[in-house]
């Protein structure tokens, strides 16, 4: 079985915010979001 999982660091500003904000539209079958701050990212 292949499944799309995307890593995305930086996920909290900038270009890694609005790559996890696109994906989140994508078919894709996890996201994980890394980011060094804990923060409100997407709810």
């Amino acid at each position: 079985m292949n499944k799309k999982i995307a890593i995305i660091t930086g996920a909290t500003g900038g270009i890694g915010k609005e790559f996890t904000r696109l994906l989140m539209e994508e078919t894709v079958d996890a996201i994980c979001a890394v980011a060094k701050n804990q923060g409100n990212i997407y709810e």
